[in-house]
């Protein structure tokens, strides 16, 4: 990144609040477009802009590509990670989760492509490394960049992660690292083949844990109602702010109250459907194909196909279909039992009664019937 340059006023030049929601933002892509192209740079950078604050507020990021990058080494993960689940989200971290690269650039210092010729980068400044350690009242800086916040949500979506959607992630996921570890821990190839999964998996499930946690014992909810209702007090205070924002609070009331059980059914069916199950996974890819052709043409559909036949060849390498037949039948039970009438239609009872009710038996059928456990068939 070279700057920074926060264009709002540039950005949401010409909108006005009567404004439909797709006039707002046709002139929106036409401001952000006119930025980019006309924002002072030299030859070799790009400019970015991008949207904080759900558009209330807009920057342009004047970047620099290098696209000669080398890894220089990476120390053995076993430095920090012993077996089962790390230490992940839990402070402090014991793990060597790091790698070293060094970028390489032209003669002039500028991008370049790879080539035997090009040196590495010389940075204007860099942060030197003391070894005296540290004092109190010592400067120190968190490197980061973070991606989105949900620190503006109103106490009722807060209520919503807390209760319904995290727990839900966290039980799915609890069932399928139960599965998983069990097997890992009698089959020494089946640990090497699901252990990137496994990690993967309980990722979020951890920090869904800690989430529900935190927010529990901060009383975030309760801190976030007293802080609307301050708002509220606020807002009442005065009859122009009232007139035009004393809605806000309620209609934030009834919409949540309204998509709140949507929400959970909706992050039910991903995780059991596309995440927690490998064969559906696959099919909801087989999906995406088929649409691809559909709405983008012969020559989008080729470039996808040639992209997942590519993922789906390493996929099965480090795939176990008895694996995946078992966490089906799980998944499926909880996902009758918690998914309720949003979710459970009669189509997909008819399947479970066809198998006479019993979900390993209804496993055992669509991993026996279907091709997405096959990989060698799927893909010939």
């Amino acid at each position: 990144i070279v700057r920074i340059e926060d264009v709002t006023d540039k950005v949401l030049r010409g909108v006005t609040d009567d404004m439909s929601a797709e006039a707002r933002q046709s002139l929106i892509d036409q401001n952000m477009a006119y930025v980019r192209d006309h924002i002072q740079k030299e030859e070799w950078q790009d400019v970015t802009v991008k949207p904080f604050f759900h558009g209330n507020q807009y920057f342009a990021f004047v970047t620099v590509t290098y696209r000669d990058v080398r890894l220089v080494g990476a120390p053995p993960s076993s430095i920090g990670k012993f077996g089962a689940d790390t230490d992940n989200w839990v402070w402090p971290r014991h793990t060597g989760d790091f790698s070293l690269f060094r970028i390489y650039a032209g003669p002039d210092n500028l991008p370049a492509d790879p080539s035997p010729d090009n040196v590495p980068y010389r940075p204007k400044h860099f942060l030197p490394i003391s070894l005296d350690g540290v004092e109190e009242g010592d400067f120190t800086l968190i490197f980061g960049f973070p991606g989105r916040t949900n620190e503006y949500l109103p106490a009722v979506a807060v209520d919503n992660i807390a209760n319904g959607i995290d727990p839900a992630r966290i039980e799915i996921r609890d069932l399928t690292l139960e599965i998983w570890d069990e097997a890992m821990r009698s089959d020494p190839q089946v640990k090497i083949q699901y252990a990137s999964k496994f990690a993967s998996l309980a990722n979020g499930w951890k920090k869904w844990q800690g989430d529900v946690l935190g927010l529990k014992k901060t009383d975030a909810i309760g801190k976030k109602r007293r802080y609307e209702e301050q708002f509220a007090e606020l807002v009442a205070s005065r009859p122009e702010w009232q007139a035009r924002y004393g809605h806000i609070l309620p209609t934030f009331a009834e919409l949540y109250a309204q998509a709140g059980p949507l929400e959970v059914a909706q992050t039910r069916y991903y995780e059991t459907v596309t995440r927690n199950i490998e064969a559906l996974r696959v099919a909801s890819y087989l999906r995406r194909l088929v649409n691809t052709w559909k709405n983008n043409g012969p020559e989008a559909y080729a470039g996808y196909r040639d992209r997942l036949v590519n993922y789906l060849e390493g996929f099965y390498e480090d795939y176990r279909p008895e694996l995946d037949q078992r966490v089906f039948g799980r998944q499926m039970r909880l996902y009758f039992d918690k998914g309720g009438d949003l979710l459970v239609d009669e189509a997909i009872r008819s399947h479970l009664a066809a198998a006479g009710n019993d979900f390993d038996a209804w496993a055992a059928s669509v991993y026996e019937g279907s091709l997405l456990p096959k990989g060698e068939q799927l893909l010939a």
